[in-house]
């Protein structure tokens, strides 16, 4: 009988030669913060703190967003967000000579008004009563080397991807 390993149980276990105290459920958690405060950083355009926190396809995705919003003329007028909740945990695999990575799904409500750059008051799409319910879907895994004084963890956001997203109309 031949018993094979699991990807998400390689991966805690490649995690635990990092870190012998790594628990996967403190992780879940974590990510919710982790993800807020990379969220609303992505909402403000905030590059600086958005490349200390986000490397490979998750920094390229975010960069370009930032980036064409500008292009377009416009910013998101709340840079919080209203919740973020039922992180879910999908998922744990360790890539070819990389560190082990771990996929979560977050579900975030957010106000869904864009203004004008040029003029804040002008709505360009939107509105103060448009309220979205996404869920992303984020993979973290350990920082080559995190800004522990900035941003208060050692995980890296590496992919990052909006995966549903429901209009309420208030």
């Amino acid at each position: 009988m031949v018993l094979m390993e699991s990807s998400c149980a390689r991966a805690v276990k490649e995690m635990k030669q990092y870190d012998p105290e790594f628990d996967l459920i403190s992780l879940s958690y974590e990510a919710e913060e982790i993800f807020k405060e990379f969220y609303c950083n992505f909402l403000s355009g905030n590059l600086e703190y958005i490349e200390k926190v986000c490397g490979k396809a998750a920094l390229a995705i975010s960069k370009t967003e930032i980036k064409r919003r500008v292009t377009e003329g416009w910013k998101n007028k709340y840079q919080d967000i209203l919740d973020a909740g039922s992180t879910n945990f999908t998922g744990g695999m360790v890539p070819e000579k990389q560190p082990p990575q771990f996929s979560f799904t977050i579900n975030v409500q957010e106000i869904d008004c864009k203004v004008l750059l040029k003029d804040e008051n002008e709505i360009k799409e939107g509105g103060d009563n448009n309220i979205m319910q996404n869920i992303y879907r984020i993979v973290l895994s350990r920082h080559d080397d995190p800004d522990i004084e900035l941003t208060g963890h050692y995980w890296e956001i590496v992919e990052f991807q909006k995966v549903g997203e429901l209009k309420q109309l208030v």
